[in-house]
């Protein structure tokens, strides 16, 4: 918002400036060396000119960027009703959709360090019904632990 405030008010600056300025060095040129009281006249009469100019322009620019920084803040406002109009009308009708997560099953963690030189160190723990009596057993399956460094996946079976 400082950004386009400042480059504003220097877009709509600019040109009456460098017109005051092209005048201050193009007087100074032509009676720096004869006339110097005219010349300071000459710059006192542009300033009276300059002052009023670069009200009226800073007024504009400060017009322009209010414009702008009402329009945006509005367009976000309005962006935001129609969302939450077009959200609610949705579950109004029961077109709603739910974030289907997919389910990922929960591996264990890895087993510490032992002292067995297995490959085998990553297990993971299933639960399935075994008998008609509705118990359930543990099974664990081990899968192969890939070397360090190598680019097979542990974790896939």
């Amino acid at each position: 918002m400082r950004f386009g405030f400042i480059l504003t008010q220097a877009v709509f600056s600019a040109f009456p400036v460098l017109c005051f300025l092209a005048f201050v060095f193009s007087v100074l040129s032509a009676f720096s060396t004869v006339f110097l009281f005219g010349t300071l006249f000459c710059i006192g009469i542009a300033l009276l000119v300059l002052i009023p100019i670069l009200v009226l322009t800073s007024g504009a620019a400060l017009f322009t960027w209010g414009l702008g920084a009402a329009s945006f803040i509005l367009g976000q406002w309005i962006y935001t009703v129609l969302r939450d109009t077009a959200a609610n009308f949705n579950e109004e009708l029961g077109n709603h959709q739910q974030d289907k997560v997919p389910v990922r099953p929960r591996l264990a963690p890895p087993a510490g360090p032992s002292s067995s030189s297995s490959a085998t160190s990553w297990a993971r723990v299933e639960r399935q019904p075994t008998n008609q009596g509705g118990e359930s057993e543990a099974q664990q399956k081990e899968s192969a632990h890939p070397d360090p460094g190598s680019d097979v996946d542990a974790l896939e079976p």
